[in-house]
């Protein structure tokens, strides 16, 4: 499929994305899902992976939406390595805070 040139475009891609990744979930076996991965890495399981995935997505949104706004300066360094941004550390403990 080629680029999204439009919003309704962006939008229906992301939904079919969305939703491809949801179906591939499914497939994986509910034990496998909350199995611990094999590599000692800082996501653990499935679960840290998506909650990771949420929250870089609330970050953009932020980012966005506050630029927007003019209500911040705030800017992601989204070059720098990243297990250098402190706000991994911070994802980090909200997943092992709800296990």
């Amino acid at each position: 499929m080629p680029r999204p040139t439009n919003k309704s475009d962006l939008l229906a891609l992301s939904q079919k994305n969305y939703e491809s990744l949801l179906a591939l979930i499914e497939q994986i076996p509910l034990e496998q899902q909350s199995a611990p991965f094999e590599y000692n890495e800082r996501d653990k399981t499935l679960r840290d992976v998506l909650v990771h995935l949420y929250e870089w997505q609330v970050l953009l949104l932020r980012f966005v939406r506050t630029n927007l706004e003019k209500t911040s300066d705030f800017v992601p360094i989204l070059h720098s390595i990243f297990y250098s941004l402190p706000c991994n550390f911070v994802f980090f403990d909200r997943i092992w805070v709800w296990k």
